[in-house]
């Protein structure tokens, strides 16, 4: 994947007239990537500007994310209220509020 400093170098490089078939070997990449680097020169540049890394990220849905927000909102409110939490303690938590919320495999 490239980074920020080869992204811009690629639109600099097309902007001064390169020819994008070119850019591609250079950088190992498809013209189709050049191409749509070029196309979408702001937004890449600006993600550069951000600090914001160009890999692509997924993000997945738990399959426990009910657990989970029950669970948070129990911690929150046993930290604030000064009780000690512990792991066991959050792990029989968790496991109580999947048997009441009637979630299996956990």
């Amino acid at each position: 994947m490239l980074e920020g400093g080869a992204i811009k170098e690629i639109i600099y490089i097309i902007a001064v007239g390169e020819d994008e078939n070119k850019v591609a070997r250079k950088y190992r990449i498809t013209r189709q990537a050049a191409k749509y680097i070029w196309n979408n020169k702001e937004a890449f540049l600006q993600k550069v500007a951000d600090g914001i890394s160009l890999k692509r990220k997924t993000v997945k849905e738990s399959p426990f994310s009910p657990i989970d927000d029950n669970l948070n909102l129990l911690i929150r409110d046993l930290s604030d209220d000064g009780y000690p939490i512990n792991e066991k303690y959050i792990m029989l938590m968790a496991k109580e509020i999947a048997s009441e919320m009637k979630i299996d495999g956990f």
